[in-house]
């Protein structure tokens, strides 16, 4: 191989290295060093520094954990050289694949000749896997190796190893899930590269004269057109998770937005065709490039299959644009009818809009449009339900002796949840009922008593029957509240082996998925067992510790509360495996804002590993009694006692929890009882506790933002910069400065009481951590308003689509010991406009539980609902949904208070999207719950000319309410 300008920038005067001079260029800390050094010397003669490199790299990991920051600076700055050596050294490919994965190769600063550090250069370590004694058998067998091993998320910089070695090397890698992500995601920035001058890697050796030179891409399709693998590859695109989000990527083209920014225009929201892998896809197969046919059928067997929204639209959007003929459609006939019934909403548009057109042009019989019909007409979507309706309408119109079998059809939207639906439905079978003979009249009789019963009398008088006779005696009573059951009480960890299998199960699944109950079993058994026989856990839980020690530590795992959990792990089998900057950060530094409220648990999972083995710890005095998390007074007490008999000091953070867990009427009486905390420590904490309601802050009021720019809440100056989206967010009292003059560590009181600041925009702007939301409410469970006042700004983001995580506080929040206020219904109000339907599912469970706690405030909820909805805080449609949710499941009086507790800051602007769903909803919790009540409201409504349909719906309300 011919290196170039490369080759003259190696030192090849020598050709043996010692391992006294490789240590010493690791030690100036310069990759490039390393490599240039080691690159003209084969593998085989540097076999005698493989032993001194791995001892090398224990030593460094070991000094990651010292307490000098110097020391673990110096130890981390040496990583990269180091593992680039152990590359250069590696005799066979599974050996380099080890150091290649490491993570500490992929992220660890990348230290230039002047002192800079940038990112690591990958092709800098793919030098280094074309060396001339590296043959070609070599680097195939590993760039299959990497294509196996790429992590099925994604890795571009690993995945770009593997294409550089099979670039070189002709090699074939296999078409791993990680490989083919890769793929999507190198196609994906193909126009990127090119608006930046990024060579591909083919370019890039036939610009250092390694290779022959070869053609440019300036976009993805041509870039397609030039893979040799492009029809082996494609039909796994249907296959990978994720691939679809890639597909329907609708990020402007670099090339096209600087150009519009340079015209002084906004770029256009979308790729242009040929960078879109959907119209790129189609291309090639309009080509001959792709199988069209193929292609097609993979595409609507994923859509059939289904996945999430987000990563079906792409598939979606590659449908569109292979706009299968009619031809197409007709020989998938089956599929398309399946997908319009079953399919998700916008494959079933998709589908809808195919068969429609298919009718159009005659190639569809009424046998079979009813057959679809019956099953779109069924489904809650009320735009594909309108279509439907319309769609057949025509059909009617077009043929009337179709009517019959067409109209039966129609009457599966009779059952229809939206009343509005049902109406239009029961139009059109009146419309064209003079088509139908008796029988069949009679049979859309029978399907007429599951209409709302406003539309019902008039349907039965149409079609025959007494309206006062069967319909209204087969109207179902409404369902009632579920009957509330609380929480079971924690049951404690009996034996070692129950603890084992308990920690297995929570650290399996990184402790995203782990209860509250849970985490607290976990803490509460291990310092039972540690204290009964700590020799005999260590044993019971090595063959665990083995399984979850990682080959790196990794300071950033531990500041999350599985890794906290895993240190736990190892101090109960005697080892530490703690990052000393970790715990320096968690004790030592204080947070310019808020942290998410798990930290407080995160602190007494660390306050455990730093003092077990060291000081007696009987028992936990923090562990809960009670289900919500909360602890009886007289238990609190008898393990304070235990302590004073057993002569021991509590845990400062385990003392601070427990008292949280207290009812505040009684954690002064527990403090001025116990013996043991008549102590200095003991009577600051009594202090603290005395301080407003029980040590924490309080509600003053809420500060909603309107305008673009943020103005100061108190003083109402602009602050320069700061710019806003709309939101209500509470204020609470200034509890910070009394956190501030105690001289104490951080602890649960400093986590929870530094309440998010309403005027902080970024509290809003940007994803906020609720992994673990649902142990919050668990923490504070007397204080629903504190951890509520927490989750507002990722309740927020949820509600406003800038955050896509999932959050399960609601539910857990609605079931704590305390009486919700005016937080926890906004909390509750962001929640029931989240963009997912799992967190607006959530919100609805919180919602009922509520209601059937008799704890919630349906009027002020409305209230909050209403500001939110009119000042386009949130999206109507998803809060309609929600509420209609939450009647369904028995809480039809509070949706309905709910719904006319929002009018009064909706009949302003009678325009606005989605009030008259809300009154139809409002009608028919009215209907079912027969309820009669004056909403002032509904006449304003009532007057208006525009629009028709806000004023028919209201009429409607007031006469169920009059009846």
């Amino acid at each position: 191989m011919a290196w170039g300008s490369e080759a003259r920038a190696f030192d090849v005067s020598a050709t043996h290295v010692e391992w006294s001079e490789l240590r010493a260029l690791i030690a100036e800390r310069v990759p490039e060093r390393v490599l240039r050094r080691l690159a003209y010397t084969p593998a085989e003669e540097l076999a005698h520094l493989r032993p001194n490199l791995k001892s090398l790299r224990t030593q460094l990991r070991a000094a990651l954990k010292t307490t000098d920051r110097a020391a673990h600076d110096e130890a981390y700055a040496q990583l990269a050289p180091l593992y680039l050596a152990g590359v250069l050294c590696s005799g066979d490919p599974a050996e380099a694949l080890e150091w290649l994965t490491s993570p500490v190769l992929r992220d660890a600063a990348w230290q230039r000749p002047d002192g800079s550090s940038r990112e690591p250069s990958m092709r800098r370590v793919l030098l280094s896997l074309l060396l001339e004694h590296r043959d070609g058998a070599w680097q195939r067998d590993l760039a299959g190796r990497l294509a196996q091993w790429l992590p099925a998320a994604g890795d571009p910089r690993r995945w770009a190893l593997t294409d550089g070695l099979a670039a070189w090397s002709g090699a074939k890698p296999p078409l791993s899930d990680g490989y083919v992500l890769g793929w999507v995601l190198r196609g994906s920035a193909i126009s990127r590269d090119h608006a930046r001058g990024r060579l591909d890697v083919r370019e890039w050796f036939a610009e250092l004269g390694w290779r022959p030179p070869v053609r440019h891409h300036a976009t993805l399709l041509d870039w397609l057109r030039a893979q040799p693998r492009l029809a082996e590859i494609a039909p796994r695109l249907f296959e990978v998770a994720e691939v679809g989000t890639h597909f329907d990527d609708a990020e402007p083209d670099d090339a096209a937005a600087e150009v519009a920014q340079t015209a002084d225009a906004a770029p256009e929201q979308s790729r242009a065709p040929e960078n879109e892998w959907a119209g790129a896809l189609a291309a090639l197969a309009g080509e001959g490039l792709l199988d069209r046919g193929e292609l097609l059928d993979l595409c609507l067997a994923k859509l059939l299959r289904g996945d999430r929204p987000g990563n079906l639209r792409g598939f979606v959007l590659l449908a569109e644009r292979l706009d299968p003929s009619a031809d197409e459609v007709s020989a998938r006939l089956a599929t398309f009818v399946a997908l319009a019934g079953r399919g998700a909403g916008p494959s079933a548009r998709l589908a809808q809009s195919a068969l429609r057109e298919l009718d159009a042009a005659g190639h569809l019989g009424s046998v079979t449009l009813a057959e679809i019909s019956k099953t779109v007409l069924a489904r809650p979507e009320r735009n594909l339900v309108a279509t439907q309706l319309s769609w057949v309408e025509a059909a009617v119109r077009r043929d009337r002796g179709s009517a019959p079998e067409l109209l039966n059809a129609v009457s599966a939207a009779f059952n229809h949840p939206a009343v509005t639906v049902q109406e239009r439905a029961l139009r059109i079978v009146i419309r064209y009922l003079k088509h139908l003979d008796t029988e069949e009249v009679a049979q859309l009789h029978d399907a007429a008593l599951k209409l709302d019963a406003v539309l019902r009398d008039e349907a039965l008088r149409v079609l025959g029957g007494d309206p006062d006779g069967t319909g209204s005696s087969s109207q179902t009573p409404p369902p009632l509240l579920p009957a509330y059951q609380p929480a079971p009480a924690p049951e404690p960890v009996r034996c070692a082996r129950e603890l084992v299998e308990l920690f297995e199960s929570v650290l399996a699944d990184g402790v995203t998925q782990a209860s509250a109950q849970d985490i607290e079993r976990i803490l509460d058994g291990a310092v039972a067992e540690y204290d009964r026989d700590s020799l005999a856990l260590a044993e019971a839980l090595q063959p665990l510790a083995a399984r979850f020690a990682p080959e790196v530590l990794d300071p950033w795992e531990q500041r999350a509360l599985a890794g906290a959990l895993r240190c736990l792990l190892w101090a109960l089998v005697g080892e530490d495996r703690r990052a000393v900057v970790v715990m320096d950060e968690l004790y030592g530094v204080t947070q310019p804002r808020p942290v998410p409220p798990d930290r407080a648990a995160l602190y007494r999972v660390y306050e455990l590993v730093e003092n077990l083995g060291r000081v007696r710890i009987p028992g936990l005095l923090a562990t809960p009694t009670h289900g919500d998390g909360s602890i009886d007074p007289e238990v609190l007490r008898f393990r304070l006692d235990r302590y004073e008999r057993s002569a021991a000091a509590p845990l400062p953070c385990d003392l601070e929890q427990a008292l949280l867990r207290v009812a505040v009427e009684d954690v002064q009486t527990i403090l001025a009882s116990s013996a043991l905390l008549a102590t200095p420590a003991g009577k600051e904490l009594a202090a603290l506790f005395a301080w407003g309601e029980g040590a924490l802050p309080f509600f003053e009021r809420f500060v909603i933002r309107r305008a673009a720019t943020a103005q100061d809440g108190e003083t109402g100056r602009h602050r320069a910069g700061a710019v806003q989206a709309p939101r209500i967010a509470p204020r609470f009292s200034a509890f910070h400065e009394l956190i501030g003059a105690v001289d104490r560590p951080p602890s649960p009181i400093t986590v929870l009481a530094r309440i998010p600041d309403p005027d902080d925009v970024n509290l809003f702007a940007w994803n906020g951590s609720s992994t673990h939301a649902a142990l919050w409410p668990s923490l504070l469970p007397f204080h629903p308003e504190v951890i509520a006042a927490h989750a507002i700004p990722v309740l927020y983001q949820q509600a406003n689509d800038t955050a896509r995580d999932r959050n399960a506080l609601l539910p857990v929040l609605a079931q704590t010991a305390g009486w919700p206020g005016p937080v926890t219904h906004l909390a509750l109000a962001y929640g029931l406009a989240a963009g997912r339907p799992e967190n607006r599912t959530a919100a609805v469970d919180a919602m009922v539980t509520m209601a059937a706690r008799t704890l919630l405030d349906a009027r002020a909820l409305g209230a909050l609902c209403g500001e939110l909805w009119a000042s386009r805080m949130i999206k109507p449609n998803r809060l309609v949904h929600a509420l209609d949710g939450a009647a369904q499941a028995g809480a039809r009086r509070e949706v309905f208070s709910v719904a006319v507790s929002a009018l009064p800051a909706l009949v302003s602007q009678p325009s606005v999207r989605g009030l008259a769903d809300l009154l139809v909803l409002a009608a028919d919790c009215a209907r079912v719950a027969d309820l009669h009540e004056e909403v002032p409201e509904l006449a304003g409504l009532i007057a208006l000319e525009k629009p028709s349909r806000v004023a028919a719906e209201a009429r409607r309300l007031r006469r169920i309410l009059g009846r």
